[in-house]
C-alpha cells in the first residue's frame, strides 16, 4: 500500500519522494520492471547488515503463489530471496496448484 496522500494531487504528497540528491540509495528496478522511488528489499536489507543488523537469512512466506521469481505484477521479494540469493524459507500457498507448481519451482527444497 502506498503511503497516504501518494496518489491524490493535493499538497499532502509533497515531500513523499525525496529527490535523487538526497537519497541513500539508488534508483533501480523494483522487481516490477518499475523504477521504484523507494529501495529495493534486497537494498533495505543490505542496508540494515551494513548498520549492524543481524539477518537470519530465514523467509516464511505465507500466500507464496507458483514460487517463482520475476518481474510484473505478481513480483514476490520473498521467493525471489529464496531463489536468487540463497535464503532458506517456508512457502505457504492454499492453493493447491499452485503450491505444486511452487514445489516444481523450488525443486521440491
Amino acid at each position: 500500500l502506498s503511503p497516504p496522500g501518494t496518489c491524490q494531487g493535493d499538497a499532502s504528497a509533497v515531500g513523499l519522494v525525496v529527490p535523487p540528491s538526497e537519497r541513500w540509495f539508488r534508483v533501480e528496478l523494483d522487481g516490477t520492471r518499475f523504477h521504484s522511488p523507494w529501495p529495493s528489499v534486497a537494498t533495505l536489507l543490505s542496508r540494515w547488515e551494513t548498520l549492524g543488523g543481524h539477518l537470519s537469512r530465514w523467509v516464511i512466506n505465507l500466500g507464496s503463489g507458483d514460487g517463482r521469481c520475476e518481474g510484473g505484477d505478481e513480483y514476490d521479494p520473498a521467493n525471489c530471496l529464496i531463489l536468487r540469493r540463497g535464503w532458506r524459507g517456508i512457502l505457504v500457498e492454499a492453493d493447491d496448484a499452485l503450491a505444486a507448481e511452487a514445489a516444481s519451482e523450488t525443486d521440491g527444497r
